[in-house]
């Protein structure tokens, strides 16, 4: 990745941030049904059962029904019908989406122009559950051989759906697997990660439907999380200490071998509960489940780069959770920041979406599954992303629309010494003058995204003829701070859309 260069990794976390996270862990869990697709917030089978026997009557699947968009400010969001939940997405090749559903249960597909058909499984299972939009957990979906697959993670079991003609197959897995991402190799191989087994990954034969299984080098306490493909002869694998979140390990791998050899990558760093990867220039993003940041591996030197993201006033964690790419745009999911986020312009542009309108700021509300938001899955399209939410619908961002105001930087990049400042020209430029936009600023120091021994003052903006604001931005170090170079980022924001650029902050 060009642009910013190498940018110094946070340095090691004290206990207690560990300790925090993981407390933002089980209050996540205690939110609802989307806290997380780790297996240390999913519910089992067995926890998501009820005393009740009350089966669950939903609707009668929908064929080519025309949904009603809501369209604002770049999002067009489709509501579905109740107790639908959509999980895992996969972007077809036509730009529509397809998506889980895990109270029909099944899989569903929605073009753009808002026509949806349903596809229910006809497996059913006799275990009663918590809602009866949650009858499974379907975190994967991918296109492969001819049919529509979905990771059953209740049942231990991948099902595929052939949209032709509506029939459907599915694979039992071994020893109670509990499927969760899917990813199609080149050579057209199914694989899936699990965390029943240990951190192990599975691959399905596209020829007789043969599952194999490869286990990573890491403790039984660890699962594999996440998949993705560079090449025919190089993949990536992530894996998490179920025990302990924080730490992480990306393999490089061989998929073509008959006994892959797993290989570290990344340095040994550690990053905070990464969930979701995908592929981007010259390495590798993943999202930081338990951060306020996306984290840039560089092939080139093996190194991490934390990119903080724009903060919200209502929790220290935006909490991303899955990414994918389109060329040079990074797209991802905030789960409790409830917004999409873009990455682009070689690494030196963000711009974040707020989903709901108007925009919610109450975690309470963000996070009940019953009426709330819940960002949780995303696929990257070609002109933007799809994502899925707990509240009840499917939506996309689109990566054409240009927000009404934009923030610009004399340079980006500042020197200074301990103890001592710098300035930067900083300049807003908006269509609603004298409006509700304000400047807020981040930095990679902690993974909450704040300035500590960084601090960053630029003044307010003013109502001007043209919306246009000139100001000085004024970049202060303490004494304190270790020599090293810092991202940071400046952010104009309505409330609804953050627009924020990078800069590095290296202090000598």
């Amino acid at each position: 990745m060009s642009g910013q260069g190498e940018v110094r990794r946070r340095s090691s976390t004290p206990k207690y941030l560990a300790i925090l996270a993981a407390v933002l862990f089980v209050t996540a869990a205690l939110a609802g049904i989307y806290s997380s697709g780790l297996s240390f917030q999913k519910q089992s089978s067995s926890s998501s059962s009820s005393s009740s026997t009350t089966p669950c009557v939903n609707s009668t699947p929908l064929t080519g029904r025309q949904l009603t968009p809501v369209v604002f400010g770049g999002i067009t969001e489709y509501n579905l019908p109740a107790n639908r939940t959509p999980g895992g997405v996969a972007v077809a090749p036509d730009g529509s989406v397809w998506f889980g559903e895990w109270g029909l249960p099944g899989v569903a597909h929605l073009f753009p122009n808002g026509t949806v058909t349903e596809y229910p499984w006809p497996y059913p299972d006799t275990a009663s559950v918590s809602s009866c939009g949650q009858q499974t957990q379907i975190w994967g979906v991918a296109l492969w051989n001819g049919s529509v697959w979905g990771s059953d993670f209740l049942y231990s079991r991948l099902v595929g759906v052939n949209p032709s003609n509506g029939q459907a197959e599915k694979i039992d897995l071994a020893n109670g697997s509990t499927p969760y991402t899917l990813a199609v190799s080149p050579d057209n191989y199914l694989w899936f990660t699990e965390s029943k087994l240990g951190a192990s990954i599975g691959r399905v034969d596209p020829a007789g439907g043969t599952v194999s299984y490869y286990s990573l080098p890491t403790g039984p306490a660890w699962e594999s999380v996440y998949l993705l493909f560079d090449t025919k002869t190089v993949g990536y694998v992530l894996a998490l200490d179920g025990a302990d979140p924080e730490y992480s390990q990306v393999f490089s791998f061989n998929p073509t071998a008959a006994a892959p050899t797993f290989t570290p990558v990344g340095n040994n760093d550690s990053l905070y509960a990464p969930v979701g990867m995908t592929l981007g220039e010259g390495g590798l993003w993943a999202t930081e489940h338990s951060a306020t940041a996306m984290a840039f591996l560089n092939f080139t030197t093996d190194r991490w780069t934390v990119y903080p993201l724009s903060t919200v006033p209502y929790t220290p964690w935006v909490l991303t959770y899955f990414d994918g790419s389109n060329g040079t745009a990074v797209w991802f999911n905030e789960h409790y920041g409830n917004r999409m986020g873009v990455i682009f312009d070689n690494a030196t542009q963000l711009t974040e979406y707020n989903v709901s309108n108007p925009p919610l700021y109450n975690l309470t509300t963000i996070t009940d599954p019953t009426g709330g938001v819940n960002m949780v899955t995303m696929g990257a399209a070609k002109d933007g992303a799809w994502f899925a939410a707990a509240g009840g619908f499917v939506g996309f961002v689109n990566g054409s629309y240009v927000p009404p105001f934009s923030i610009s930087l004399s340079s980006d990049s500042v020197n200074l010494a301990p103890g001592g400042s710098a300035q930067l020209a900083l300049k807003v430029i908006g269509d609603t003058p004298g409006s509700n936009l304000s400047l807020q600023f981040s930095d990679n120091e902690f993974n909450n995204a704040s300035a500590k021994l960084l601090s960053f003052t630029a003044g307010s903006l003013a109502a001007t003829p043209g919306g246009s604001n000139s100001l000085v931005l004024k970049i202060a170090a303490t004494n304190t701070i270790q020599p090293g170079t810092y991202l940071a980022t400046a952010t104009v924001t309505n409330g609804s859309i953050y627009r924020s650029v990078y800069f590095s902050v290296v202090v000598t």
